[in-house]
């Protein structure tokens, strides 16, 4: 394996980096909830009656407090989604997710270098590994946005930061004269401190009840920039982050875990949705096909909507990505996985509870597959971006060292609701009789 010449400052640079992590071992964890209603108006303006929301409560769970692995992680807890009232005019409450975390950012370089940024640390041209025990870093008042924001909070623990902000257009009326109802988000995010990159963790909570995961590279370069470009690929590599998360929708044991597929007809050139048992109904992993607009559907077995007739209420995890990591690693020869969330096979790799946390032990926990049917889950996704070196990443001269960072670049999924509402949200009209309906090309 090739080592640079610029490997042994680096890798002592970022072992001393990662040693400094251990400070945050004696930390106790550090907690947070809020409740965010939509329409959200400024402070100070009187704000209407709430039309959906969100309740959230998370956990940073510090470095070597727990069985994800050495380095911070944190996570989102007890997440419920209000769409709206029910008929007593109370808030209808739905519990979309028990837990949705990072779990993991494996950090591949063409040069041969690579690292696991949560569950183990930094594989260099020796094949030693030197472990991280990586914290979040506290925020500051200068995170905050200045401009362009209904409301933006620095919460408690100092170390999550929430932002309202506009949304764009959530739909156009065409029966109104194209009247346009904007939607409302909600950001909520904190920044892992993994050496020379910080990674901004970030969760988008909109009106409408979808989720949107994302997380951002930024910071410094780990090589530096070759002056002609011949150091551009030796430099180059791939940010993949495993979310590790848990639906509720009810009752996590009667969810139905479906693969979700537009296949076309060889012969016929017709297209049809193909939608599955996840496995067959067993645990394992499932790959992302573009061509196919793969997905996975989490159909709850007991909650309902106001349809009429009633549908149960689903989630679908859709991928947003650019494409594929694959290396030697069994972990990174799917792109989705299912496991059991209490797996009957006692040799398995759990924490004190139960559970199994740590993402690069999942295909060693899948191969003797137990079945998902009438059991909770824990579903499992990647999403990865390939960072090639460009001048606006670093200095003048391209050096590391230099007065350059690396623009922040993202990857993620989205959790889009299905049926979750009884009709377009926040639509009210009298339906027209059929006779009565525009008629015309779409």
């Amino acid at each position: 394996m090739f080592v640079g010449p610029r490997r042994p400052c680096a890798a002592v640079a970022l072992l001393a980096l990662a040693w400094a992590g251990l400070v945050a071992v004696s930390l106790p964890a550090a907690a947070g909830e809020l409740v965010q209603y939509f329409p959200a108006v400024p402070d100070g303006n009187a704000a209407p009656r709430p039309e959906s929301g969100w309740k959230i409560s998370w956990l940073v769970r510090q470095p070597g407090t727990h069985d994800y692995g050495g380095s911070a992680v944190w996570e989102l807890r007890d997440i419920r989604f209000m769409r709206g009232y029910n008929a007593d005019g109370s808030e209808d409450w739905v519990s979309v997710l028990n837990r949705l975390a990072m779990a993991e950012m494996y950090v591949p370089y063409h040069e041969g270098t690579y690292f696991l940024d949560i569950s183990g640390g930094m594989v260099g041209g020796d094949g030693k590994l030197q472990p991280f025990h990586f914290p979040l870093i506290k925020a500051s008042e200068n995170f905050l946005p200045k401009y362009g924001v209904i409301r933006a909070t620095l919460h408690e623990d100092q170390y999550v930061i929430s932002e309202v902000v506009d949304d764009h257009v959530r739909w156009m009326d065409n029966r109104r004269r194209n009247e346009v109802r904007r939607g409302q988000t909600m950001h909520l995010w904190a920044t892992l401190f993994s050496g020379n990159y910080r990674y901004l963790l970030r969760y988008s909570f909109a009106d409408d009840g979808t989720i949107s995961v994302r997380v951002g590279g930024t910071a410094e370069n780990y090589f530096s920039l070759g002056a002609d470009g011949s150091g551009d690929d030796h430099a180059t590599h791939i940010h993949m982050a495993a979310w590790r998360m848990e639906f509720h929708l009810g009752d996590p044991e009667k969810n139905k875990i479906e693969s979700v597929q537009r296949k076309v007809n060889l012969v016929t050139k017709q297209p049809s949705l193909e939608r599955k048992l996840f496995k067959g109904g067993r645990e394992g992993g499932m790959v992302w096909d573009p061509a196919q607009f793969s997905m996975l559907k989490i159909t709850s077995g007991v909650t309902q909507n106001r349809h009429d007739p009633p549908r149960n209420i689903a989630y679908v995890l859709r991928p947003v990505r650019t494409g594929t990591v694959r290396t030697r690693f069994d972990f990174t020869k799917y792109d989705f996985w299912v496991t059991r969330l209490k797996p009957d096979n006692p040799n398995r790799a759990v924490d004190e509870t139960g559970v199994e946390l740590r993402f690069v032990d999942v295909p060693k926990n899948v191969k003797n597959a137990e079945p998902i049917d009438g059991k909770a889950v824990v579903i499992w996704h990647t999403s990865g971006l390939s960072h090639i070196p460009r001048t606006e990443d670093f200095g003048t001269r391209g050096y590391r060292s230099q007065d350059g960072v690396a623009v922040a670049a993202w990857t993620g999924f989205d959790l889009v609701p299905v049926d979750l509402w009884h009709q377009t949200p926040f639509l009210n009209r009298v339906p027209l009789p059929v006779s009565a309906r525009p008629q015309g090309p779409g």
